[in-house]
């Protein structure tokens, strides 16, 4: 077997050489900590086997244990092929064998790109991400086991610097879309010993993840990205680092972009992304659209696709909330062209006359008329609709009547976005545009309860407000499941997630330990205080992935099998080809995936979630159950069509 240098790191060469006292290929469910002593849990003849489908992505890890500090291991990744005689004859594009090019992987899932010119029944190394995990932790309130010094999650495209006794290695096979299905086997090397790599290539292609069907709805901030690399907001480093954020973000098909044009709002910021500029008389103005444009162009250019733009326009404290009236007007950047320089301004109160704009309701409908309309005109340009555009955010105190009318005046197609503890679609005449809630989430309570949540109309979000609080090992099954668990109830989805909330303030002790979220008094959300461990990390040049998020990535992609599958059950000409033998086998599999599911969630209260047992689910062979999702997808695609 010839190996392909993927990664190959220049140490000297006796620290090179050092022995590895332990290698083994644990499960990419199990936690792995900074500390204990693995030195039992080498694995002479350690594999890793992975399940998937075409045009997906899919990880295992390799751990490496020294007695001492020891330099990163070397690694090297060579091509898996077809074993022999395990070709699906019914794979697009092998036949017997005979193999057809393959296309590179789509959808940025690739990111060393498919070998042109290779068989189909290769998969070349250079389909093949190499990672290495870095012990970054989780969060302030979880308590290391003793002995521990952190929690491997983040992952580096780059080996660690230093030197250390434990190295997580992640291996993720990007499959190309033009692969022929079947059992593949290959080699890597990893720090001298040869790990063989086995995945089961189910005939059946995943789409897009721009095209999958579950809204994933993640929040990038760009002023936390901004004060964490302490460069200037907006500028061409600033975007190129927001980038890195959204190369992920696509991976997951995260469908909604926040416009932050309220100042001091909930979710931290200080700035606003359209800027307004004085243009004659104290109440007439242009704009500067130019961060909302890059803004955009970074999501598109980098392969996200966003289903809804949130304009935040609107906290509690603004006004209308129960019909009240405001605590001023809406606080927003105030641009000069001649020296660059940015200050804030109260800008006409949502919901009443204020100082300085007492001609109520004109003066607001003016104000946001012509922001709106040409956030529609650069949104059209890039061929996002304009029933793309929402406006919020509220939480349980839903704007008064007067605001959503003057809003909706102001932008007849928009709908209204609300992250709160109950679900409600629709605002005084105003359409909902997406509402991620707490309390109203409906799950499956049996597995053979099916809701069939994907079908939905409305995009109802579950925003499981508590996934921070959990051990890391229960957080890491909630973040595989919790796509599954929602369109498999009620939900589209879920939502109000945390991007790239960083740490990037500093706390009481003097170090950067805090995040901006909810840091101004007046927009505080108190419970629904957005708190969660960001699923990126901010590595050296820009957003690193996380373990956490890679398990996400892994669910949503056997979400979008599940849901091509209950189409076609539900389709009543589908069916009929799909035969009644097929159909039971495909339906009982699904079931048992719920009641999976549902073993693996302790729950404390109907209607919500709590802590997720991730040893019941580790050892639910969950791996052997998403090969039989995969093949049934496999199944139900060959007889339909």
């Amino acid at each position: 077997m010839s190996f392909s240098a993927l990664l190959l790191i220049p140490l000297p060469g006796s620290l090179q050489a050092a022995d590895a006292t332990a290698v083994w290929a644990p499960d990419p469910m199990e936690t792995i900590y900074d500390g204990p002593d693995y030195f039992d849990r080498n694995d002479p003849a350690c594999e890793i086997r992975l399940a998937g489908a075409r045009n997906g992505s899919f990880s295992g890890q390799v751990v490496v244990c020294y007695k001492s500090p020891a330099p990163p291991p070397a690694v090297r990744v060579g091509d898996l092929r077809l074993a022999a005689g395990k070709v699906d004859p019914g794979a697009g594009g092998a036949d017997s064998g005979k193999a057809e090019k393959v296309q590179g992987a789509s959808g940025g899932r690739n990111p060393a790109g498919a070998a042109s010119g290779e068989g189909a029944a290769t998969i070349p190394a250079s389909a093949i991400q190499v990672r290495y995990a870095l012990p970054t932790g989780v969060n302030g309130i979880q308590k290391l086991p003793a002995g521990c010094r952190g929690i491997f999650d983040a992952l580096a495209d780059f080996p660690p610097q230093g030197e250390a006794t434990t190295y997580p290695v992640w291996i993720t096979v990007n499959v190309p879309p033009g692969a022929a299905a079947g059992d593949y086997e290959g080699k890597i090397s990893v720090a001298g010993r040869d790990v063989t790599v086995r995945i089961s290539v189910a005939a059946w292609t995943l789409p897009d993840p721009a095209d999958f069907a579950t809204f994933v709805d993640f929040i990038e901030s760009p002023e936390s990205v901004a004060l964490r690399y302490e460069v200037p907001l907006w500028s061409d480093r600033h975007f190129e680092l927001i980038g890195t954020c959204f190369r992920l973000l696509a991976q997951v098909g995260n469908k909604t972009l926040y416009i932050p044009l309220a100042g001091k709002s909930n979710l931290g910021n200080e700035h606003t992304m359209i800027r307004w500029i004085r243009a004659g008389g104290k109440k007439e103005f242009k704009h500067d659209f130019s961060p909302f444009e890059k803004y955009i162009d970074a999501a598109l250019r980098n392969g996200l696709k966003p289903k809804v733009v949130i304009a935040h326009v609107y906290e509690d404290f603004y006004g209308g909330s129960q019909g009240k009236d405001g605590l001023g007007g809406v606080l927003v950047d105030l641009l000069d062209p001649a020296t660059g320089k940015v200050e804030t301004m109260e800008g006409p109160g949502h919901n009443n006359a204020i100082e300085g704009w007492e001609n109520y309701p004109e003066d607001h409908y003016n104000f946001w008329k012509s922001v709106f309309d040409g956030m529609l005109e650069r949104m059209k340009a890039r061929g996002i609709g304009e029933d793309a555009l929402g406006l919020g955010l509220s939480r349980d105190m839903m704007p008064g009547k007067p605001t959503i009318e003057n809003l909706k005046k102001a932008a007849p197609s928009a709908g209204w976005v609300s992250h709160a503890h109950g679900l409600r679609f629709g605002l005084h005449g105003m359409r909902g545009a997406c509402c991620t809630t707490v309390w109203n989430a409906r799950f499956p309570r049996s597995p053979e309860e099916r809701l069939y949540g994907w079908r939905r109309k409305e995009v109802a979000l579950h925003n499981d407000r508590d996934i921070w609080k959990p051990e890391f090992p229960s957080q890491l099954v909630r973040s595989r499941i919790l796509g599954e668990i929602n369109i498999a109830g009620q939900q589209r989805g879920f939502g109000r997630m945390s991007a790239d909330f960083w740490p990037c303030l500093k706390g009481r002790d003097g170090k950067i330990s805090v995040s901006i979220a909810s840091r101004f008094p007046k927009s505080d959300w108190v419970q629904l205080n957005l708190r969660q461990t960001p699923y990126l990390y901010p590595g050296p040049n820009g957003a690193l992935s996380t373990i956490r998020f890679e398990m996400m990535r892994e669910g949503l992609q056997e979400c979008e099998a599940r849901i091509f599958i209950e189409k076609a059950l539900l389709d009543a000409e589908a069916k009929k080809k799909i035969g009644g033998e097929l159909a039971a086998k495909c339906q009982n599999l699904l079931d048992e995936r719920v009641g999976m599911l549902l073993a693996s969630i302790r729950k404390e209260k109907a209607e919500g979630l709590a802590a997720s047992d991730a040893g019941a689910f580790v050892k639910s062979g969950w791996r052997d159950k998403s090969a039989a999702l995969f093949a049934a997808a496999a199944d139900v695609a060959a007889v339909t069509k």
